[in-house]
């Protein structure tokens, strides 16, 4: 595991040590969305900004698909922690993760 610097945050995220030749050169950041906190990237693509989630470029997940943290730590985007998943299930994870640690 190797440790990439966030542009707006005291933290870091954790990549595959092969991953990391991938996205140094990248200004990562943390950002958050109506599901929580992800860490992205700005890219341009046909003249439109955009945005990449680190765990979606690493996982290469179809779009149909989510990924899922495995152990809920959005910070951990090394392979081992990340799984593509069927939304509903990926939605039932995530309640039952969500209800263990407030029940």
């Amino acid at each position: 595991m190797t440790p990439l610097p966030l542009s707006n945050s005291p933290f870091v995220t954790w990549v595959d040590e092969d991953v990391f030749h991938l996205v140094k050169h990248r200004t990562w950041r943390v950002k958050e969305s109506c599901r929580g906190e992800y860490v992205c990237t700005s890219v341009q693509f046909d003249g439109k900004n955009g945005t990449v989630r680190l765990h979606r470029f690493i996982m290469n997940c179809p779009k149909d698909k989510h990924v899922h943290h495995r152990n809920g730590n959005v910070f951990m985007n090394v392979r081992r922690n990340l799984e593509c998943v069927e939304p509903g299930a990926h939605t039932s994870i995530t309640n039952k993760t969500r209800s263990a640690k407030n029940g």
